[in-house]
């Protein structure tokens, strides 16, 4: 596939692209924290925008694209660019990020009582595939 390279293009769509995630992101967490009991709070909302990207559905799209149109391959090789973006860049950054923000990962802690008789039911009646 012929690659047509436009940086200006290609840099306004990442810089779009994450200003609209962070749209979107923060519209829904606004709705969303007015019925939560525990908010998300900033830093959170923050790692769930920059770590969020990733591209498939939109290589998809731009790889579907009609052969007739001129700038197929303008938004072929922007879409590459995006997603190289997303999973190298902020993929190997993304956790330095969360330490370096103190933000709360996920803690191991005793299951409950009846997260515990969940889990006997469901080895049960599933079989135990965790032997696999």
């Amino acid at each position: 596939a012929k690659f047509d390279i436009n940086w200006a293009f290609i840099g306004w769509s990442i810089i779009l692209c994450l200003l609209i995630r962070s749209l979107v992101v923060i519209s829904f967490v606004a709705f969303s924290n007015r019925f939560r009991i525990q908010k998300i709070a900033k830093v959170d909302q923050f790692i769930m925008v920059y770590g969020g990207l990733r591209g498939a559905i939109s290589f998809s799209l731009a790889f579907i694209l009609s052969k007739e149109l001129p700038w197929k391959n303008l938004v072929i090789t922007t879409t590459y660019a995006v997603i190289i973006f997303t999973v190298f860049i902020q993929g190997i950054t993304i956790g330095p990020l969360v330490k370096l923000l103190h933000v709360r990962t996920h803690e191991k802690k005793k299951p409950t009582l009846n997260e515990e008789i969940i889990e006997h039911i469901m080895a049960q009646s599933c079989g135990d595939l965790r032997k696999w």
